[in-house]
């Protein structure tokens, strides 16, 4: 039977994690539509090649090899030996759930693109920052203010499905990018830009089997600062996505320090009333707080000052709703005169203006930066 979907996973001495995603898809496969996974071995020099070939699957498993040369080329090979119309990326540490290949198949065709939800696995110790980072800074959902209609930004290879046609037209992914970072996101603006639209199906989910650390995380920016900037090279309208205004804030170090600072003298001051009151630490310092009318007080005064804020930003996010329907009416209003006028070329500057004016109207106050 011919496949319905190519689960495409590029690998690199990651056998521990990809052999607990690749019997994930065993445990999927008698509940989904039939799919072929295709591992792309990017070198590996552990156990994963001799591995993959002894791996019982209830499903056409697949290897493919090359040598050292990045994800982005893993996943253009897995691509091009995909025997299936629709094309699942995902990585070696990423478990899916049941119906995942299943809502791919359903929404994914020549033209439409899907975005999976990523969420981290339950066997995960979410900590603060992970908690942060997704959802949030990371896998940004909340992007998207059309699920019928998603923004590139989320364009995340962790979890997305293109048709394969659709991916060979615009060239694969761009082998170019100097390091494995931005490269996902480049590619779903270039599918945007060709006129495929990309949906989000959150019911289409994995568990991402990866622990995140702030101080590996912090790393890991620079790598996505640098291959953003190879992205706005080839396209300059993603200055503004990647974050480029940034730049020119003079207060940005300031805030980073002050942060940085009172988070790491809060971590000391915690460490040290737990260690002089043990795992009691939170109530006995409300005990101590209590004792002080000047801290009821100053409770008060910033319950009412939260209050206030709240206010201020209901206010905000009604003029920010007024200015969104005014782009929209003015939105509507050029796509209206450009179906009216027979030339093509105010056509196509129509056309261009209406997209620029509904990214503008989609974009949410206070969005972080792209990856």
């Amino acid at each position: 039977m011919e496949p319905r979907a190519s689960v495409v996973i590029p690998t690199h001495n990651r056998w521990a994690q990809l052999s607990r995603v690749l019997a994930a898809y065993a445990e999927l496969a008698p509940g989904e539509p039939p799919f072929e996974v295709i591992v792309c071995d990017d070198a590996s020099d552990d156990e994963t090649p001799g591995a993959v070939a002894a791996f019982a699957a209830p499903y056409p498993l697949a290897y493919q090899r090359q040598e050292k040369k990045g994800p982005a080329a893993a996943r253009n090979l897995g691509i091009r030996a995909a025997r299936a119309e629709t094309v699942i990326l995902t990585d070696d540490d990423c478990i899916p759930q049941p119906g995942l290949v299943a809502r791919h198949v359903a929404r994914t065709r020549p033209g439409v693109a899907t975005i999976g939800r990523i969420a981290w696995h339950p066997d995960l110790p979410v900590t603060p920052f992970m908690d942060f980072l997704c959802p949030g800074y990371m896998f940004d959902y909340d992007l998207i203010a059309d699920p019928e209609d998603a923004t590139f930004r989320c364009f995340y290879t962790a979890n997305v499905s293109a048709a394969r046609a659709d991916l060979l037209a615009v060239g694969g992914f761009d082998e170019r990018f100097p390091a494995a970072a931005y490269e996902d996101i480049e590619l779903g603006y270039r599918l945007t830009q060709a006129g495929v639209r990309l949906v989000y199906e959150p019911a289409a989910l994995i568990h991402h089997l990866h622990e995140m650390r702030l101080d590996r995380a912090l790393g890991r920016q620079i790598v996505n600062g640098r291959s953003a900037a190879y992205a706005i090279t080839k396209h300059p309208d993603l200055a503004l996505d990647a974050g480029v205004p940034g730049l020119r804030d003079p207060t940005l170090p300031r805030r980073f320090f002050h942060a940085a600072l009172d988070y790491y003298f809060m971590v000391g001051l915690q460490q040290g009333l737990q260690g002089a009151f043990g795992g009691e630490w939170a109530d006995r310092l409300d005990d101590l707080l209590e004792r002080y009318p000047k801290y009821a007080q100053g409770v008060e005064r910033q319950f009412f000052e939260s209050l206030a804020y709240a206010r201020r930003l209901e206010r905000r996010i009604g003029e920010l709703e007024h200015e969104h329907e005014r782009l929209a009416t003015w939105a509507r209003a050029l796509e209206r005169e450009a179906q009216r006028r027979p030339e093509p070329a105010p056509r196509r500057l129509a056309r261009a203006a209406v997209g620029r004016l509904r990214r503008l109207a989609a974009r949410r106050p206070g969005a972080t930066p792209a990856r």
